[in-house]
Protein backbone atom coordinates (compact mmCIF):
# COMPACT_ATOMS: atom_id res chain seq x y z
CA UNK A 1 0.00 0.00 0.00
CA UNK A 2 1.00 3.58 -0.44
CA UNK A 3 1.10 5.65 2.64
CA UNK A 4 1.36 9.37 3.15
CA UNK A 5 2.45 10.79 6.48
CA UNK A 6 1.63 14.05 8.17
CA UNK A 7 3.67 15.29 11.08
CA UNK A 8 3.04 18.35 13.20
CA UNK A 9 6.74 19.24 13.26
CA UNK A 10 7.15 18.60 9.53
CA UNK A 11 4.29 19.82 7.35
CA UNK A 12 3.79 16.63 5.36
CA UNK A 13 0.73 14.81 4.10
CA UNK A 14 0.82 11.02 3.98
CA UNK A 15 -1.71 9.05 2.03
CA UNK A 16 -2.20 5.40 1.31
CA UNK A 17 -2.65 4.59 -2.35
CA UNK A 18 -4.95 1.66 -2.00
CA UNK A 19 -5.51 0.55 -5.52
CA UNK A 20 -6.36 1.24 -9.09
CA UNK A 21 -9.93 0.43 -10.07
CA UNK A 22 -10.62 -0.30 -13.72
CA UNK A 23 -14.02 -1.12 -15.19
CA UNK A 24 -13.76 -2.88 -18.52
CA UNK A 25 -16.27 -4.49 -20.81
CA UNK A 26 -15.10 -8.07 -20.28
CA UNK A 27 -13.41 -8.23 -16.88
CA UNK A 28 -15.90 -10.16 -14.75
CA UNK A 29 -19.59 -10.27 -13.94
CA UNK A 30 -19.39 -7.04 -11.95
CA UNK A 31 -17.17 -5.45 -14.62
CA UNK A 32 -14.65 -4.18 -12.06
CA UNK A 33 -11.08 -5.20 -11.41
CA UNK A 34 -9.03 -3.99 -8.45
CA UNK A 35 -5.32 -3.72 -9.12
CA UNK A 36 -2.96 -3.55 -6.17
CA UNK A 37 0.38 -1.77 -6.55
CA UNK A 38 3.44 -3.76 -7.51
CA UNK A 39 5.62 -1.19 -5.70
CA UNK A 40 5.41 2.22 -4.10
CA UNK A 41 7.49 4.72 -2.21
CA UNK A 42 9.11 8.12 -2.41
CA UNK A 43 11.89 9.70 -4.45
CA UNK A 44 14.02 12.43 -2.91
CA UNK A 45 14.92 14.65 -5.87
CA UNK A 46 16.78 17.51 -4.18
CA UNK A 47 20.19 18.65 -5.46
CA UNK A 48 22.70 15.99 -4.56
CA UNK A 49 20.12 13.32 -3.84
CA UNK A 50 17.80 11.04 -5.73
CA UNK A 51 17.32 8.40 -3.12
CA UNK A 52 14.71 5.76 -3.83
CA UNK A 53 12.73 4.79 -0.75
CA UNK A 54 10.32 2.01 -1.70
CA UNK A 55 8.08 -0.23 0.32
CA UNK A 56 7.36 2.47 2.88
CA UNK A 57 5.39 5.62 2.87
CA UNK A 58 4.43 7.38 -0.33
CA UNK A 59 5.39 10.96 0.41
CA UNK A 60 5.11 14.13 -1.62
CA UNK A 61 6.57 17.35 -0.29
CA UNK A 62 8.34 19.69 -2.67
CA UNK A 63 11.52 17.75 -3.39
CA UNK A 64 9.89 14.45 -2.32
CA UNK A 65 7.77 12.76 -4.99
CA UNK A 66 5.41 9.87 -4.28
CA UNK A 67 5.59 7.04 -6.81
CA UNK A 68 3.14 4.17 -7.28
CA UNK A 69 3.50 1.34 -9.84
CA UNK A 70 0.72 -0.96 -11.08
CA UNK A 71 0.66 -4.00 -13.41
CA UNK A 72 -1.81 -3.77 -16.29
CA UNK A 73 -2.15 -7.49 -17.11
CA UNK A 74 -5.56 -7.77 -15.42
CA UNK A 75 -7.07 -5.16 -17.73
CA UNK A 76 -8.72 -6.41 -20.88
CA UNK A 77 -11.26 -4.87 -23.18
CA UNK A 78 -12.23 -1.25 -23.37
CA UNK A 79 -11.79 0.68 -20.13
CA UNK A 80 -15.00 2.40 -19.16
CA UNK A 81 -13.66 4.01 -16.00
CA UNK A 82 -10.39 3.86 -14.04
CA UNK A 83 -9.86 5.46 -10.65
CA UNK A 84 -6.74 5.93 -8.56
CA UNK A 85 -7.82 5.58 -4.94
CA UNK A 86 -5.95 7.10 -1.96
CA UNK A 87 -6.66 7.72 1.71
CA UNK A 88 -4.81 9.55 4.47
CA UNK A 89 -2.44 7.64 6.67
CA UNK A 90 -1.73 10.59 8.93
CA UNK A 91 -3.69 13.66 9.89
CA UNK A 92 -4.00 16.58 9.61
CA UNK A 93 -3.54 17.02 5.87
CA UNK A 94 -1.61 20.25 5.32
CA UNK A 95 -1.85 20.56 1.56
CA UNK A 96 -5.00 19.22 0.00
CA UNK A 97 -3.90 19.58 -3.63
CA UNK A 98 -1.87 16.79 -5.21
CA UNK A 99 -0.52 16.97 -8.75
CA UNK A 100 -0.94 13.61 -10.49
CA UNK A 101 1.35 12.54 -13.35
CA UNK A 102 0.92 9.33 -15.33
CA UNK A 103 3.90 7.19 -16.33
CA UNK A 104 3.27 4.79 -19.23
CA UNK A 105 6.01 2.19 -19.07
CA UNK A 106 8.87 1.28 -16.81
CA UNK A 107 9.12 -1.79 -14.66
CA UNK A 108 7.30 -3.21 -11.69
CA UNK A 109 9.50 -1.37 -9.17
CA UNK A 110 9.99 2.32 -8.62
CA UNK A 111 13.36 3.70 -9.67
CA UNK A 112 15.30 6.94 -9.94
CA UNK A 113 14.01 7.15 -13.54
CA UNK A 114 10.57 7.93 -12.12
CA UNK A 115 11.79 11.27 -10.76
CA UNK A 116 10.04 14.18 -12.49
CA UNK A 117 8.51 11.61 -14.87
CA UNK A 118 5.07 11.42 -16.32
CA UNK A 119 2.44 13.35 -18.19
CA UNK A 120 0.40 15.80 -16.12
CA UNK A 121 -3.07 14.33 -15.57
CA UNK A 122 -4.52 16.95 -13.25
CA UNK A 123 -4.97 17.94 -9.64
CA UNK A 124 -6.39 15.63 -7.00
CA UNK A 125 -8.24 17.92 -4.57
CA UNK A 126 -8.53 16.16 -1.25
CA UNK A 127 -11.81 16.92 0.53
CA UNK A 128 -11.61 19.26 3.54
CA UNK A 129 -13.17 16.66 5.82
CA UNK A 130 -11.24 13.62 4.54
CA UNK A 131 -10.53 11.48 7.58
CA UNK A 132 -8.22 8.62 8.38
CA UNK A 133 -9.13 5.60 6.26
CA UNK A 134 -11.59 7.52 4.07
CA UNK A 135 -11.03 7.29 0.32
CA UNK A 136 -10.47 9.99 -2.26
CA UNK A 137 -10.37 9.06 -5.94
CA UNK A 138 -8.83 10.55 -9.05
CA UNK A 139 -10.09 9.62 -12.52
CA UNK A 140 -7.30 8.15 -14.68
CA UNK A 141 -9.53 6.65 -17.39
CA UNK A 142 -8.07 8.57 -20.34
CA UNK A 143 -4.49 7.89 -19.27
CA UNK A 144 -5.03 4.18 -18.64
CA UNK A 145 -7.00 3.76 -21.88
CA UNK A 146 -3.96 4.98 -23.81
CA UNK A 147 -1.38 2.99 -21.83
CA UNK A 148 0.08 0.02 -23.70
CA UNK A 149 2.79 -1.30 -21.39
CA UNK A 150 2.89 -4.08 -18.79
CA UNK A 151 3.28 -1.47 -16.01
CA UNK A 152 2.07 2.05 -15.40
CA UNK A 153 3.00 4.43 -12.66
CA UNK A 154 1.77 7.57 -10.99
CA UNK A 155 4.01 10.36 -9.76
CA UNK A 156 2.30 12.36 -6.99
CA UNK A 157 3.65 15.83 -6.24
CA UNK A 158 2.77 18.69 -3.95
CA UNK A 159 4.12 22.14 -3.27
CA UNK A 160 6.91 22.64 -0.80
CA UNK A 161 5.91 21.74 2.72
CA UNK A 162 3.47 18.95 1.92
CA UNK A 163 3.86 15.19 1.94
CA UNK A 164 1.36 13.09 0.10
Amino acid sequence: MYRFYQSYENPYVRLIVLSLFACAANVNAAGTVVINPSDDGALYVCTGCNTVSNGGYVLAAGYIQGIVRFPTAAISGTIQEALLKVNPYGLPLWDKTVEVYGIDGGGSSISANDADAGVFLGILNLPENLGYGQDATFNVTNFLSGAHNPYVGFNLRTDSGTNV
